[in-house]
């Protein structure tokens, strides 16, 4: 493994997910009258909301 490599893997990672842009695009359906889709409680399906519990995030949406 390159010394790159390795710091790059000992680094801490952010990923990011949403759908605001689409809700907020196509607020009232598509053209096929079909909802689009969200990540509602994406974080407690994942199992996550422990660890992200003191992470003082600033978010409308549901864990």
């Amino acid at each position: 493994m390159s010394n790159y490599e390795r710091l790059m893997k000992q680094r801490p990672h952010v990923i990011l997910l949403g759908t605001g842009a689409t809700m907020d695009g196509i607020p009232n359906d598509d053209k096929s009258s079909e909802k689009s889709s969200v990540m509602s409680g994406l974080i407690d399906k994942l199992g996550m909301k422990d660890i992200l519990s003191s992470a003082n995030l600033k978010t409308k949406s549901d864990f």
